[in-house]
């Protein structure tokens, strides 16, 4: 059987420099690889480079339910070479990591009063050499 071939790096050099916004995605920001979950409205994001690694966070709330989101991050996650795994969350959340070699993201979802979602993602990413 042939060798796999190696997937590409999910961002590349040169990384955006580092900044954070309210209520919008943030300026170099990887939305390919980490879009916003349907119906999403976007609390806060940031980006922060050092040297080749890009560590991002999106705190954002939808109408679908936990599971609908991350089922959304499971599906495109796995798209782009990425396994996941339950990870421990504080009670009444769920959370899951996805890995790919040196990259690592975490999606913990928590059910809103009223309805819908509110989420956080966190990942560390590896640019090209």
């Amino acid at each position: 059987m042939p060798p796999s071939k190696p997937h590409a790096a999910l961002v590349s050099s040169p990384l955006p420099k580092a900044a954070s916004a309210t209520g919008k995605i943030v300026a170099g920001f990887p939305s390919a690889v980490l879009p916003l979950a349907p119906g999403s409205h976007v609390s806060s994001s940031s980006v922060s480079p050092q040297g080749k690694t890009l560590q991002v966070s999106l705190v954002a709330a939808t109408t679908t339910e936990p599971l609908a989101v991350m089922q959304f991050y499971q599906t495109h996650l796995a798209a782009l070479g990425l396994s996941a795994a339950q990870a421990p969350a504080n009670a009444g959340s769920t959370a899951m990591w996805f890995t790919r070699g040196a990259d690592k993201i975490t999606i913990t979802a928590t059910a809103a009063k009223g309805g819908g979602t509110k989420y956080i993602v966190f990942g560390v990413l590896h640019a090209d050499s």
